[in-house]
């Protein structure tokens, strides 16, 4: 009887150690595992990289005024030296750094601006690079109605500066950025 009650309280064991290892057989794989895909490594995109930027937005020397910013997109793609694109139409802002209207006497209007970063996924890349412009002047044209009329030359005004969209404009990489590889082909985010 005591043989009985051993196999008895061993058959029950048994029988988990050999479920346990049947398992066992049947979740490991038949052959080598897969290897496992490389990570694609990161783009660098080096200071000085040159980028072609369209103006998105209206900017003008007589609405505009400092610290007023403003949108722009990368024209067109740009290839990096490992291969890697960043795609056409990442989007970018800029600010108005300077914004003076015309005046009297023919003083011109001027405007300057400053891009400050385009963003390719989620990652900024800061840019270097301003832009300035002044308006023509009519100081021949206040100099000649002043001598003739007096005063009139008051009411004689420079001209404004107006930079329309699609207006293209440079831009350069600030500093090295590292992008996450592989470079995003979406051009999605401000």
């Amino acid at each position: 009887m005591r043989t009985s009650f051993r196999a008895a309280r061993l058959a029950p064991a048994v029988c988990v150690v050999l479920l346990a290892s049947t398992s066992l057989a049947f979740a490991q794989p038949a052959g080598p595992a897969p290897a496992a895909a490389p990570a694609a490594a990161p783009a660098i995109v080096p200071e000085g990289t040159e980028l072609p930027l369209r103006l998105e937005d209206k900017l003008s020397s007589k609405t505009n005024a400092v610290g007023d910013r403003f949108a722009f997109t990368l024209d067109k793609q740009v290839t990096l030296s490992n291969g890697a694109m960043i795609p056409a139409g990442c989007q970018g802002v800029g600010e108005v750094t300077q914004a003076n209207k015309s005046g009297m006497f023919g003083k011109p209007g001027a405007l300057n601006v400053r891009f400050d970063y385009i963003k390719v996924g989620a990652t900024r890349i800061p840019l270097r690079g301003t832009r300035g412009s002044e308006g023509k002047g009519s100081v021949a044209s206040v100099v000649a109605l002043t001598a003739l009329f007096g005063v009139a030359g008051f009411f004689v005004h420079g001209h404004n500066i107006e930079v329309m969209p699609g207006q293209i404009m440079t831009a350069y990489v600030d500093q090295d950025t590292v992008l996450p590889s592989p470079v995003l082909a979406s051009a999605t985010g401000s």
